[in-house]
C-alpha cells in the first residue's frame, strides 16, 4: 500500500520535502549575516522602515546565494525526480519524467 498515489503533483511535493531544508538554512544564515552590516544598522538608525530596509537592502543581499544554490542543485532534483519515477514503476501513470508521454519504442 502506498503513502501516495502515483502522480506528478506528489513527486514534486517529495522533492520539496526534501530540498527545502538547504534553502531555509542558507537564508537564515544570510540573514544573519547581512543584519549585522553597517548599512542595515544606519538604515535603522535614521528611520527606515523595517518593510524598505527588507526589500531594499536585505532582499537584494540574501537573494545571490539563493539562486547560486538553485543552479548547483538543479541537476540532482533532476535525478532525484527521474529516481522517485523509475522506483515508483512509472510515477505519473502511464507518463515519464516530468510528464512526457512514453516514446513509442518502449
Amino acid at each position: 500500500m502506498a503513502i501516495w498515489s502515483p502522480g506528478v503533483i506528489n513527486i514534486i511535493i517529495a522533492i520539496v520535502i526534501v530540498e527545502w531544508v538547504l534553502y531555509a538554512r542558507t537564508v537564515r544564515g544570510s540573514v544573519l549575516v547581512e543584519k549585522e552590516r553597517g548599512y542595515i544598522e544606519a538604515a535603522e538608525s535614521i528611520g527606515v522602515s523595517t518593510s524598505t530596509i527588507l526589500s531594499r537592502h536585505l532582499l537584494p543581499n540574501v537573494l545571490p546565494p539563493i539562486i547560486v544554490i538553485a543552479n548547483i542543485r538543479f541537476g540532482s532534483v533532476i535525478i532525484l525526480e527521474a529516481s522517485l519515477v523509475v522506483s515508483r514503476g512509472g510515477g505519473a501513470g502511464r507518463t515519464t519524467v516530468s510528464g512526457a508521454t512514453d516514446p513509442e519504442w518502449i
